[in-house]
């Protein structure tokens, strides 16, 4: 059965490239957080008109930053914000109040950021919660979220190779898993703070990284033109590989685990896991320059993309 991309709206969200984008629920609304290189925040709601048509409507921006912002987290349902700039600033905002501001102890600039929590007894008592930061100078920094700092993870084998990506493990909440410059991908384990595993797979610089919804699988998009798909089950640090003929800036899994969504220099794929080929091609949409920057999943069947050129497009993908 063929699959039907639509484009079910777009619009101007930022001056310069998207770098980051979240979604939080606020009540019964969905709110878009939007990070960009034009040095701001923005959140978005989503409204109907007279004809049903969607359209966005900004509700607030957050300023501050005198640099490009790199990524950005939102914790509980947009009960904070934080951000990371190479202003070598990390930032917390509480509605449109900037609450927090730390100078980042790396030695250069932030690059990436995680906002991860979980519970630790099935009683479901003694809640955690991390907020990881990793930059150029190759450590992971653990902060609480008072934005102080707890800890570094730094690599044995390679100390100094800076951090480009850090998610999280589904079904696997001590883990995180995080990129870098060197190509290596790395599974910490973040209550004893030791390295968990090593991959390898990359010449260069790896873009992106996400593990699957259920935790087996991990892909990584890397500079080399590389698209890697990683089994966390096994022992052996398997891999195989995705042939895309255009460099990948982001991507992520949809929630069946069974879609996998590449941000392209001139597109976004849809590759199906189980049958090893693509889905459909989205061509970017008409009018919009530079590459796909930022994606995510809003649902099964929904994509939401940001643009170098500032732009976002969401998609209804359906077969």
């Amino acid at each position: 059965m063929a699959v039907v991309p639509e484009l079910k709206f777009k619009f101007s969200a930022h001056q310069d490239r998207i770098t980051d984008m979240k979604e939080a629920k606020e009540g019964e609304e969905s709110i878009l957080y939007t990070s960009s290189r034009d040095k701001t925040i923005k959140a978005w709601k989503f409204v109907r008109n007279e004809q049903g048509e969607l359209s966005s409507r900004l509700c607030n921006v957050y300023k501050g930053h005198n640099w490009f912002i790199n990524g950005i987290e939102v914790v509980g349902n947009g009960e904070y914000v934080i951000s990371v700039g190479e202003d070598k600033m990390i930032k917390m905002w509480s509605g449109k109040r900037l609450v927090k501001n730390v100078k980042s102890y790396l030695n250069k600039k932030p690059k990436c950021i995680l906002y991860h929590t979980y519970y630790t007894d099935m009683e479901m008592k003694n809640l955690v919660e991390y907020v990881f930061i990793g930059g150029d100078d190759g450590a992971v920094q653990v902060w609480n979220t008072k934005l102080e700092m707890k800890s570094k993870l730094v690599r044995p084998d390679n100390e100094t190779s800076g951090v480009t990506s850090i998610k999280t493990i589904p079904k696997k909440p001590e883990s995180i898993i995080c990129a870098y410059e060197d190509g290596a991908m790395i599974i910490w384990n973040t209550e004893t703070e030791q390295v968990e595993n090593v991959m390898k797979g990359h010449s260069t610089i790896i873009n992106a990284i996400k593990a699957s919804p259920d935790g087996s699988l991990c892909a990584t998009a890397g500079r080399d033109r590389k698209i890697l798909l990683w089994d966390l089950k096994g022992q052996n640090n398997s891999y195989c590989q995705i042939a895309i003929d255009e460099t990948v800036h982001c991507l992520d899994f949809a929630m069946s685990a069974y879609w996998l969504a590449l941000g392209g220099d001139n597109s976004i794929i849809i590759w199906d896991i189980i049958g090893k080929d693509i889905l459909v091609e989205l061509p970017h949409p008409e009018g919009v320059r530079g590459p796909c920057t930022s994606l995510f999943w809003v649902n099964q069947t929904t994509l939401a993309a940001g643009y170098a050129d500032g732009s976002v497009q969401y998609s209804y993908i359906k077969k």
